[in-house]
């Protein structure tokens, strides 16, 4: 499968916008929303799994994502905000500058003492496809926008094979913006989860595909691939991480599967 190429990253270097901290507002200013964007994206409420789209077979068991490291459930509850940080209704207000600029400055969890940078999400901003992953690593921290490595250049290309990109129709993002030397904590993952809620409603989110067997049990507690899991009202369907589709390419015809999967979970939302 050619769209399967190792080849290196192309050198990306978005153009970064100085943007300062948007000022305390006396009154939470409106949500833009999207055209068809779904209130309900927010708390994971994961459903009865549907079955497997006829023309994707899927034979691999659900126990292929347990690990030695399991990340934490989401918690019910959500940390309060430290001083001088926006809180979660004045964030699901913002649009997509306000957003950005937000992440940027963020001090809502510990990960900002360890990071050189916020990483926000970068693509189209009316997708209908949204490419997840756990947390930006050290080449994102550096670069400053996700998947930043090889395994992004993998992505660019697994995306096009099902005719998506980041021009138009897909956008990346993480369940946490910055990196840290450790897995996100149930903590970090609800200080940072109104930012993503965002971005869900902001898009036209119609399919989230979670790259990695973090990515999945951070977003949902518990995912499996094979199968259609709801956050909200959003389909998601879980499947390798592309950094270890190159160790291990013989996984990328799985891969493809799950890929197929969520083209047709994406199909039956339009």
């Amino acid at each position: 499968m050619s769209w399967f190429d190792d080849a290196p990253t192309p050198e990306f270097k978005p153009q970064r916008k100085k943007v300062a901290p948007p000022e305390q507002p006396d009154a939470a200013p409106p949500a833009r929303r999207a055209p068809g964007a779904a209130a309900g994206h927010g708390a994971p409420s994961p459903m009865d799994p549907l079955p497997a789209h006829g023309d994707s077979p899927m034979d691999e068991p659900p126990s292929w994502f347990d690990d030695d490291q399991p990340v934490a459930a989401p918690a019910a509850g959500r940390p309060a905000p430290r001083p001088g940080q926006a809180s979660d209704q004045e964030i699901a207000a913002m649009d997509w500058p306000a957003l950005q600029a937000a992440v940027a400055s963020c001090t809502r969890c510990a990960r900002c003492e360890t990071r050189q940078q916020a990483v926000p999400g970068r693509g189209d901003e009316q997708a209908t496809w949204i490419a997840l992953d756990t947390a930006p690593g050290q080449t994102e921290d550096t670069e400053g926008y996700p998947f930043a490595d090889a395994a992004g250049h993998l992505l660019d290309n697994m995306l096009k094979a099902v005719g998506q990109t980041t021009e138009k129709g897909a956008y990346l993002t993480s369940l946490v913006k910055c990196h840290a030397p450790h897995a996100p904590s149930a903590e970090e993952l609800q200080a940072c989860r109104p930012y993503l809620e965002r971005e869900l409603q902001l898009t036209q989110a119609k399919v989230i595909v979670a790259f990695g067997h973090s990515t999945g049990k951070g977003l949902l507690g518990s995912a499996a691939r094979g199968r259609i899991m709801m956050n909200g009202s959003v389909p998601v369907v879980a499947t390798y991480h592309p950094s270890d589709l190159l160790k291990k390419p013989e996984d990328k015809a799985k891969a493809w599967q799950d890929l197929c999967l969520a083209k047709a979970a994406h199909a039956g939302r339009r």
